[in-house]
């Protein structure tokens, strides 16, 4: 039952099978990055990573997520901002961790 205020929402939405790539994400997780982001531009780079299975290990690309919607200055600040919240931690030089519920809680 509803209430005037709000709006009865039915989902639509895409397959998702061995033949239609889809991602598992942590509800809780996605809560959190979703109050503590400030922008959008880091909230779809937390997504861009978060939709990756544990372990996977890639070269992360301005230009790929440029394909999901991220400009370059979006992305830039978006990768300070998951550093500076504990999303990504340096492990060294150039390598770092992406931690889906972030290092530091609020």
């Amino acid at each position: 039952m509803s209430y005037p205020n709000q709006k009865t929402i039915s989902i639509d939405k895409m397959p998702c099978d061995k033949n239609n790539k889809y991602a598992v994400i942590n509800q809780y997780a996605m809560q959190k990055a979703m109050c503590q982001l400030k922008t959008m531009g880091s909230m779809k780079l937390w997504l861009y990573l978060a939709k990756n299975k544990p372990d996977y290990k890639f070269d992360l690309s301005c230009a790929e997520c440029g394909k999901w919607g991220l400009k370059p200055d979006a992305f830039h600040a978006a990768v300070k901002e998951l550093i500076n919240k504990g999303y990504l931690l340096k492990n060294k030089a150039n390598e770092y961790t992406f931690i889906e519920i972030g290092a530091y809680r609020e």
